[in-house]
């Protein structure tokens, strides 16, 4: 029976999620400490290391500055959706639905409808064929 897990393992967990996306970014950890509130890479360091936890405060904080979700950083795990192209999925991380300007709403709403349509199409004509 697996054990459960200890307070200073998921703080590790989180920490070395931490490390592997400030580095896809090419941050520092001076600039992620500094970006945190915090000063010097001493802090970022501990972090990383799982000595220290990011507060319940803190890591949406830290989500949004390494361009991931709040759900990979705790879980290590996505969202339910998956999307592929590096542009759009940076996109969707960086933004809130409620970020967007009433206009933007209605062009993705525009959008999602013209993929449900070309969706509806294929499929019947796939069915009729």
């Amino acid at each position: 029976m697996p054990q459960p897990q200890t307070v200073s393992g998921r703080k590790l967990e989180i920490g070395l999620r931490v490390k592997e996306a400030r580095q896809d970014i090419s941050m520092s950890q001076e600039e992620f400490s500094k970006l945190m509130g915090k000063s010097g890479r001493h802090w970022a360091w501990k972090v990383e290391a799982g000595q220290i936890g990011l507060s319940a405060e803190q890591i949406p904080n830290a989500a949004e500055i390494l361009g991931r979700s709040v759900q990979w950083l705790i879980e290590g795990r996505e969202e339910v959706f998956e999307v592929q192209d590096p542009e759009l999925r940076l996109f969707f991380r960086q933004y809130e639905w409620g970020d967007f300007t009433d206009e933007e709403q209605e062009i993705v709403r525009q959008g999602v409808k013209m993929a449900q349509a070309y969706r509806a199409a294929r499929e019947q004509s796939e069915a009729s064929t």
